[in-house]
């Protein structure tokens, strides 16, 4: 019995039948990774130890349940002004999926990446994100990893102007008014 993953990784094992009327066999192989695929050859041998021709089969091994990335990251840049996260692979996903969810306003949206980390540009200052990654494999997705916070600060590039508006007896009204990128 030769299986090879493909293309060319093979492993051979000789299994040696005593009855000769037996045409129904049952094997496990060994050496089989989830989801890859593979060659199967069996090479029947005569009593005179003649091979005779195989006719090859392949086959993918299934996929093990949906299950999140072990590892998560989410931290600001605060150079770049951007979310960075990141995760670690998981076996057979074909895809993940990021979970953001909007400071307390519940907001959820989600949306899918085929690699391992996300950048996302010019996130809204004075609020925070929450993050959490699922991995996709056949079609199912596993559940999120726990939520990963990241607050972003106010930007500071222009500074709140505060002006007088009334002075009455002793007392002053004063007004601040925050940069326009500092809406939240």
């Amino acid at each position: 019995i030769k299986t090879c993953q493909l293309p060319d990784t093979c492993y051979e094992e000789v299994m040696i039948l005593k009855d000769p009327n037996q045409h129904k066999i049952q094997r496990s192989l060994k050496n089989l990774r989830p989801c890859s695929s593979f060659r199967l050859e069996i090479f029947p041998m005569t009593e005179d130890n003649e091979e005779l021709a195989a006719e090859p089969r392949t086959f993918t091994t299934a996929s093990p349940p949906a299950s999140p990335p072990q590892e998560v990251s989410v931290s600001l840049n605060e150079l770049t002004n951007k979310v960075d996260i990141r995760w670690s692979k998981v076996q057979c996903a074909q895809g993940y999926r990021i979970h953001q969810t909007l400071g307390n306003s519940g907001t959820k949206t989600a949306w899918d990446s085929e690699g391992l980390s996300v950048n996302l540009e010019s996130p809204e200052p004075c609020v925070t994100y929450s993050y959490g990654v699922s991995a996709i494999m056949d079609g199912k997705e596993s559940e999120p990893t726990a939520l990963h916070e990241v607050h972003v600060p106010p930007r500071t590039s222009e500074p709140p102007v505060m002006f007088i508006e009334e002075r009455n007896n002793g007392s002053v009204t004063f007004v601040i008014n925050n940069a326009d990128t500092n809406h939240h």
